[in-house]
């Protein structure tokens, strides 16, 4: 196991890293979080965030240490996924980049695909299926033939009488989880 080495002006820098090969010798701020969070299962799980910026770091790496991937860090890597990419719209003949984290729903209604967010609504070329396969993994989820939603921005769930289940969004707006696609919705969604 590599380590950090301690720097002058700040000791807070030693830090275990298990995939580093060589030592990296000098880090300019160090911030650390730790939590605990109690566990049914095994107790107590102590989580640890250790921020390391300098600028001799050209890309951001994000590292994961675990003994497993449960659900709740299942549930973060694909918030993080989700945050490492952007879709492109279209509105008023020009091309806009969407955080995909930003948008509340993407719609197709005759042929024609909707992005949209908080504040605007966009068009894409792509496909509702195109933009499932490129949204897995992350919390965007089909809810109907016609409906993906980034489950992200879902504030309360309510059971319909006919089996559907209908969800209130972050700006107010209800949408209606279909039968068929209600068992993948509890599963990934309720737990």
């Amino acid at each position: 196991m590599d380590y950090f080495e301690e720097s002058d002006t700040n000791p807070k820098c030693k830090s275990p890293v298990v995939s580093c090969k060589t030592p990296i010798l000098h880090c300019s701020v160090s911030n650390e979080m730790v939590r605990f969070i109690q566990d049914d299962n095994e107790g107590v799980v102590t989580i640890r965030l250790k921020i390391n910026e300098s600028h001799e770091f050209r890309d951001v790496e994000i590292m994961i240490n675990c003994p497993e991937v449960d659900e709740r860090l299942s549930r973060l890597i694909q918030q993080i996924n989700q945050m490492m990419f952007s879709i492109h719209g279209k509105k008023d003949g020009n091309t806009y980049p969407i955080i995909s984290d930003e948008l509340l729903y993407i719609e197709s209604v005759n042929d024609t695909t909707f992005l949209y967010t908080d504040r605007e609504v966009f068009e894409s070329d792509k496909k509702l299926y195109e933009f499932e396969e490129q949204l897995v993994n992350t919390r965007f989820l089909r809810i109907s033939k016609n409906f993906i939603v980034n489950t992200s921005k879902i504030e309360n769930v309510k059971a319909l009488i006919n089996g559907r289940f209908e969800a209130s969004l972050s700006n107010g707006e209800k949408v209606i989880v279909n039968r068929h696609y209600v068992k993948s919705f509890r599963k990934h969604f309720l737990g």
